[in-house]
């Protein structure tokens, strides 16, 4: 059996249920200001974007690990600063133990 450790920046976080079942970007950001504005929340449309590109980014990195089980590996994701070579290399060690 494969197996596959991803390294990325990005950290996992839980998505917003607001979110769910929306893959448009700009529905995305519409439902997020929705949101904000419902909850009293201020958000500017850096803050909104940056969300929103998290979003999908999260969303890729669960597919790319759901696409690698179906195929019958197994697969993990390590949020790290790939620009970071001591992070980098203090992941792969944990990874090697696991």
């Amino acid at each position: 059996k494969a197996r596959f450790a991803l390294l990325g920046r990005t950290k996992q976080e839980k998505l917003p249920k607001v979110c769910s079942g929306i893959e448009d970007s700009a529905e995305l950001k519409r439902v997020l200001l929705g949101e904000a504005k419902k909850n009293g929340e201020a958000i500017t449309p850096k803050e909104l974007g940056q969300t929103v590109k998290t979003i999908l980014a999260i969303r890729e990195i669960e597919a790319t690990l759901a696409g690698i089980e179906a195929a019958g590996g197994e697969a993990a994701y390590y949020s790290v600063d790939v620009a970071n070579s001591k992070a980098v290399n203090a992941t792969l060690k944990k990874v090697r133990k696991e």
